[in-house]
C-alpha cells in the first residue's frame, strides 16, 4: 500500500500535496531583525536569562526568518 493513503488502521486519507517546510535564515540577514528581542551572547548567560524570561514572557516566530526570537510578555491571570 502506499504511504500516502494509510492513516491508523480504519482512516485512508489522500495526501494532495507534501507538508509546508519552514525555511530558516540567520537572524542576522533577517529583514526583521529590528522585531527581535535582545537576549545575551554568552551560552550560560543565555539559558540564566531564558528560564527567568520563559516564566513571564512567550516566545513568537519571527515572519522574517521563521525563529523563535520575539518574546511577549504572558497575559496576566486573574487572581482568584
Amino acid at each position: 500500500m502506499d504511504p500516502g493513503w494509510s492513516i491508523g488502521f480504519c482512516q485512508t486519507v489522500k495526501k494532495s500535496q507534501p507538508s509546508a517546510v519552514a525555511t530558516f535564515i540567520e537572524k542576522e540577514d533577517c529583514p526583521l531583525v529590528m522585531e527581535h528581542s535582545e537576549e545575551p551572547e554568552g551560552y550560560l548567560q543565555w539559558h540564566a536569562w531564558a528560564a527567568k524570561r520563559i516564566k513571564t514572557h512567550r516566545q513568537i516566530r519571527c515572519k522574517g526568518c521563521s525563529l523563535l526570537v520575539i518574546w511577549v510578555p504572558r497575559k496576566k491571570r486573574p487572581k482568584k
